[in-house]
């Protein structure tokens, strides 16, 4: 897989655009890709999310990751 984060709305934002391809190498129903998107691509999204969260643990990063509750 591929990941690439690009600025937006002048800086203050992030867009991670995230790219994979899986080749199980034999054919596969639609039915059993579609359930590893709905499984295992949150997953990776969340992952992704903690690792920004470790390199960068600004207030900022930390407020946007962890809205308060109201």
């Amino acid at each position: 897989g591929a990941c690439m984060l690009a600025p937006f709305e002048q800086g203050d934002k992030t867009v991670l655009t995230y790219s994979l391809h899986v080749d199980p190498g034999m054919m596969l129903p639609q039915f059993v890709v579609k359930e590893f998107l709905k499984t295992d691509l949150p997953r990776i999204l969340v992952n992704i999310q903690k690792r920004v969260y470790q390199q960068f643990p600004t207030p900022k990063i930390q407020s946007a990751l962890h809205p308060p509750q109201q």
